[in-house]
């Protein structure tokens, strides 16, 4: 039941060493986006990945990258360069099951959200454990596959809870605050959600992953609307997705959008409007979905995770779409 998530369909391809998708020549449409480096490879090295998948960026440009099946989180320098790691498997305090996310708090903070353990976990700015907080279950501060991470600027942590298909908030030691969206397809509700972000109002952009959709809400969990639907086979629509699974908003106002069923970055507008894409090409693996995540880094550039090839890509906007 908790692989339920489609992405996990890649995940148990790579942990059975089945595939590693291979990429080639990358579409870019005027106003989109452009392949400028690549960071990682395949292995459990400094600086190699074993199915990354959140990532984000902390106030000085340090990336941190969520190696879920090494077991451990990857700080990273603004060039791609290895710092440190921290965690390793097991289910004591500072280890990890399968780490999916992270969020750097605006003090430094580091929170990690364990799938398989049903837990968030906070560590210091050195990657020291401090505490954590959820167990299994549906009730308040409760966990069934906590998925994306997001801080705001007052500390409150949100959670993508993702089989409960809501978003939980909590205060900066793990303390719950209420609850946004509850399970089902109309406005306002959620169905398998996978990351959060932040418009420069501060109100949540999640990646209501299943319901094919964006949706925005006030950080007191009122729906501001949703952007985009499901895409159909054949049809192609630009503004359709299909499983967007993560999402990033830059300085500029930019919204980012890993539509990983459908192999591509989406660009938008804060009011929702499609701007442009990436698109993974020479795709010999077409049911792997990646990639899973984005981030906006500190000098614009944009951060993708892409899964299924173990390691992070790096685009530049073009100067239309800023």
């Amino acid at each position: 039941m908790r692989f339920h998530w489609l992405l996990a369909a890649a995940i148990l391809l790579l942990g059975a060493g089945l595939l590693i998708l291979v990429v080639g020549t990358n579409a870019c449409t005027p106003s989109g986006y452009q392949l400028v480096a690549t960071w990682g490879e395949t292995g459990s090295g400094p600086g190699q990945f074993s199915e990354p998948m959140g990532i984000d960026v902390d106030r000085e440009g340090f990336v941190y990258v969520a190696d879920s099946r090494n077991q451990r989180i990857q700080k990273l320098d603004p060039d791609g360069r290895f710092v440190m790691q921290f965690g390793e498997l097991g289910d004591e305090p500072g280890q990890f099951e399968k780490p999916v996310d992270v969020a750097v708090a605006p003090g430094g903070t580091i929170y990690v959200s364990d799938y398989d353990l049903d837990r968030v976990q906070a560590f210091s700015s050195s990657g020291q454990y401090l505490f954590s907080w959820g167990e299994s279950g549906e009730g308040k501060g409760q966990f069934r596959a906590p998925a994306g991470l997001a801080v705001d600027k007052k500390d409150h942590v949100y959670v993508a809870d993702f089989y409960n298909a809501r978003i939980q908030v909590f205060d900066s030691k793990g303390n719950w605050r209420g609850t946004i969206g509850a399970k089902g397809h109309g406005k306002g509700q959620l169905n398998y959600p996978t990351d959060i972000a932040f418009d420069g109002a501060g109100n949540l952009i999640v990646a209501d992953a299943y319901n094919h959709r964006l949706q925005r809400f006030t950080p007191e969990g009122k729906s501001l609307g949703t952007w985009g639907f499901r895409w159909k086979r054949f049809l192609g629509l630009s503004s359709a997705f299909h499983v967007p699974s993560g999402v990033a908003v830059d300085k500029g106002g930019n919204v980012h959008v890993a539509d990983s069923a459908n192999k591509r970055v989406s660009l938008l507008s804060l009011a929702g409007n499609y701007k442009g894409q990436w698109v993974l090409s020479d795709d010999r693996h077409p049911n792997v979905y990646s990639p899973t995540r984005v981030a906006a880094a500190l000098d614009g550039e944009i951060l993708v995770v892409d899964t299924s090839n173990n390691r992070i890509l790096l685009l530049h906007l073009g100067k239309q779409a800023r």
